[in-house]
């Protein structure tokens, strides 16, 4: 009969997900506490940090890449920014950008969300 050690039956199975992200918001929650950050700021960078885990195969923060964070806003403009308005999914790219510029900072992710950036804003996400 199995299973023959009934302990077994009580631990806990983490999916791949639940993993990446609880590694993921430790840093997030570290972040915050060590630097004061407000609720607000905190929620954007959960935001994002789920939209990783859900939508990327990313494992490791430092993975992230500007491709990465343009999918972001390609993701929300395919829901027609109902989730989270244009103006917040800007801010919470540049909040994240603060976020690894503080944990890595070797890590410089440029994107220039100006308007004469036009092969930027033509070329978000049109495979939706």
């Amino acid at each position: 009969m199995w299973p023959l050690n009934p302990r077994i039956v009580s631990v806990p199975l983490y999916t791949d997900k639940e993993i990446r992200s609880e590694r993921m918001e430790k840093q997030v929650h570290h972040y915050c506490f060590m630097n004061d950050i407000l609720n607000n700021k905190k929620a954007s960078l959960m935001r994002i940090i789920s939209f990783v885990v859900e939508e990327t195969d990313v494992i490791y923060l430092k993975s992230i890449t500007a491709n990465i964070l343009k999918e972001y806003i390609g993701y929300h403009k395919f829901f027609g920014f109902k989730q989270q308005s244009f103006q917040q999914v800007i801010k919470d790219i540049r909040i994240f950008r603060d976020f690894l510029n503080y944990y890595y900072e070797d890590m410089n992710i440029n994107l220039d969300f100006s308007i004469l950036n036009y092969n930027f804003w033509i070329n978000i996400d049109l495979n939706n």
